[in-house]
């Protein structure tokens, strides 16, 4: 995930085996509830703010001793940079471990395989496929069983199938999907 600041724009990438998808969204603008709370998260003094992203409620902590307005995922608008966040259900929570100061540029290129598609569209596709029931016992239940293209390997006692055209990864064990957005 990329955000253009400048472009005020969200861009996704997303491998589902086989396929790889790109999204180009605007950037969300957050209605933030700030508080008097304060918490020392890695060493910085962070206040906390609530707010709703995508039909999830979210308790952030945000530090202004990084002037940035960013945040991990799609998070981000406050007077400093959100450190930690939690979805109110407790499923979801990013926490900052260490910050570096490091200068470089973000080479993103654009790949002409990665099919586009809305937001919407591809959170349908997801729930599809990874909250289908079948998913959490054979996670590769979507993928044709003639498919010359998937080899099975085991590292470390997990199994997984592998696509050998495109590199991406399906864990033979899987969990429930659980997604950062509703709407």
């Amino acid at each position: 995930m990329l955000t253009d600041v400048e472009k005020m724009e969200v861009v996704t990438t997303e491998s589902i085996y086989p396929h790889r998808y790109i999204t180009h969204e605007p950037l969300e603008k957050i209605d933030w509830t700030l508080s008097d709370d304060t918490l020392t998260i890695s060493g910085l003094l962070c206040n906390r703010a609530t707010g709703e992203l995508y039909g999830k409620q979210w308790s952030v902590w945000y530090s202004e001793e990084i002037p940035s307005s960013a945040g991990p995922w799609k998070l981000c608008g406050l007077p400093g940079l959100i450190v930690k966040a939690e979805d109110a259900e407790g499923i979801h929570c990013f926490t900052l471990y260490e910050t570096k100061n490091e200068v470089r540029d973000i080479n993103r290129k654009n790949n002409p395989n990665y099919q586009k598609l809305t937001r919407k569209k591809l959170m349908a596709f997801k729930k599809k496929i990874f909250g289908n029931p079948r998913y959490v016992k054979e996670p590769n239940y979507y993928v044709p069983k003639n498919a010359d293209n998937v080899a099975e390997t085991n590292v470390n006692g997990t199994t997984y199938y592998i696509g050998l055209n495109s590199h991406m990864l399906i864990l033979q064990k899987s969990h429930v999907y659980q997604p950062l957005e509703l709407k």
